[in-house]
């Protein structure tokens, strides 16, 4: 059985097959909405509210992919069109106001419906570390002149906006990092169902937030229309907008910033990749969603200041996004091979490549990968061993990567940590889902514990036994000043689930200057 195929076995969606048992085919295409448009994302008139608003530090400059000043990035979801603009200041130094301009929301590819989110950077260095810093978004109505008018005529919701206090990188300082995956948002009409993970999240004050995609499951919103671009990028926007407005993600990124990226559900069909992605869904994405590194006006793939992937550092670590959905390869082809097995890549051979030659080039004595898909479980075998061959060299015998490596994975609505190599320290740390009611079988999670290899630690269940999963769970690690690190897999409520500490042996030099 293929990991797509038994994915699939896997996964039991809330009452989705007792329907079709039940009712047949016909029966189920009948129960299947009329689609209508989506819901305005105006929700005023002449009187503009910043609903809600998030930011992403997009990392300290790096050779690849695109050299950059470390910068912070906004987004703002108002109530109509309008103008926004921030001001951030350092908490220890709150005259020192970094004022961005005004700017106008966007409008999506739907005159009818606009998006009415700002996104936009600010002037390089805002919300640098290592210090704390914070920031105040305003919002103005569309079309208002700069001059004194414009100064009486703004508003905001008087939210003061927190960027947490992290290390410069390559000091030595002690801070965690926060991440997981897949958030069932509930359909507009309806309401919204509690999130504790974000509150635990929150309350953990980690340097960073990273979500690994599935931010709404708005792919499943059969209801809204999508049979023109124009209705497609309204049906994801709604989506995204909504994964902003759900009240314990907005208290989350009130407080913390965010790294984003997509998944399937986020980028077009089930179990996506390159091929078939919406370009829509993209767009909505990098409209939207503070913390994504890519931004081009034509979207495309290969525009070389538009890739999805990215690197950056942070204190003794540095930290890789990778994007398993816009350059994976087609499945079923097998356009890659290593020691003779052919298989479809889920990064591409241009993305793999990146990732192997920035692993190697590194000299941070911790590297944490952030990959949406679960490499255990979903990178081709080939795959597997060329990236694990790349850091231990146990096919090669030449090793090129040095350090602790920890993939951090999601999409497979479990959690787990294992090692990956008997040799060095290699590990996987599963986390997720952060709120999503499609729950795994007995038998899946059995199979996965005798499937999944060397020295499998944990699994979500309550006993840490094969089981039933618990549904909802985050990933936290922890990076010391002596360059250690401790795996942490949580239940939603806080709760340690598991954890590891690992010790960097040999110690690695920090560096005091890049």
């Amino acid at each position: 059985m293929t990991a797509e195929l038994s994915r699939r076995t896997f996964l039991v969606g809330a009452g989705a097959g007792a329907a079709t048992a039940v009712f047949g085919v016909h029966r189920a295409a009948a129960l299947t909405p009329t689609p209508v448009p989506a819901p305005s994302m105006t929700t005023t008139t002449g009187a503009p509210q910043l609903l809600a608003a998030h930011c992403c530090v997009l990392g300290a400059p790096m050779a690849q992919p695109v050299l950059r000043a470390e910068t912070m990035q906004v987004s703002a979801v108002v109530s109509e069109p309008a103008m926004v603009k921030v001001l951030a200041w350092p908490a220890d130094d709150p005259a020192e106001v970094v004022e961005s301009l005004w700017t106008p929301t966007a409008k999506g590819l739907d005159a009818a419906n606009p998006v009415n989110v700002a996104k936009f950077r600010m002037a390089p260095g805002t919300g640098a570390a290592p210090g704390e810093w914070h920031w105040r978004g305003y919002v103005a109505k569309l079309g208002t002149s700069p001059t004194a008018e414009l100064a009486a005529a703004y508003s905001t919701d008087s939210i003061v906006r927190v960027i947490p206090a992290r290390p410069a990188p390559w000091t030595a300082a002690a801070f965690s990092v926060a991440a997981g995956s897949c958030t069932q948002i509930a359909h507009p009409g309806q309401s919204d169902r509690p999130i504790v993970a974000a509150g635990s999240i929150a309350a953990a004050r980690p340097a960073f937030f990273v979500h690994m995609g599935d931010t709404s499951y708005v792919d499943t919103w059969t209801e809204f229309l999508q049979d023109t671009s124009a209705h497609l990028y309204t049906k994801f926007a709604t989506g995204m907008r909504r994964h902003f407005l759900q009240p314990d993600l907005a208290n989350l990124y009130n407080m913390i910033p965010v790294r984003m990226v997509l998944d399937d559900h986020d980028s077009g069909p089930d179990n996506s990749y390159a091929a078939n992605v919406y370009p829509q869904a993209r767009r909505v994405f990098a409209d939207i969603a503070a913390g994504t590194s890519f931004n081009n006006t034509g979207y495309e793939l290969t525009h070389p200041s538009a890739p999805s992937y990215d690197t950056w550092a942070s204190g003794a670590a540095q930290f890789w996004l990778l994007d398993n959905r816009l350059w994976r390869d087609t499945p079923g082809m097998h356009p890659q091979s290593f020691n003779g097995q052919g298989y479809a890549s889920q990064l591409g051979a241009t993305q793999r490549s990146w990732l192997l030659s920035s692993l190697a080039e590194s000299d941070a004595p911790v590297k944490i990968i952030f990959s949406p898909r679960t490499f255990k479980e979903f990178y081709a075998a080939g795959e597997q061993q060329e990236i694990l061959d790349w850091i231990t060299g146990k096919l090669s015998g030449s090793p090129r990567v040095n350090g602790t490596v920890v993939f951090v994975t999601g999409d497979m609505h479990a959690g787990a940590v294992w090692k990956l190599s008997p040799t060095r320290p290699v590990y996987e740390l599963l986390c997720g889902p952060i709120f999503n009611t499609t729950y795994h079988t007995t038998t899946a999670l059995t199979d996965w514990q005798a499937a999944w290899g060397y020295q499998t630690r944990f699994l979500n269940t309550i006993d840490g036994a094969p089981g039933r999963a618990i549904s909802f769970a985050w990933g936290r690690l922890d990076i010391g000043s002596d360059s250690s690190l401790t795996i942490n897999l949580l239940r939603d409520d806080g709760t340690v689930l598991y954890s590891e500490h690992i010790d960097q042996n040999p110690r690695l030099p920090i560096r005091t200057a890049r």
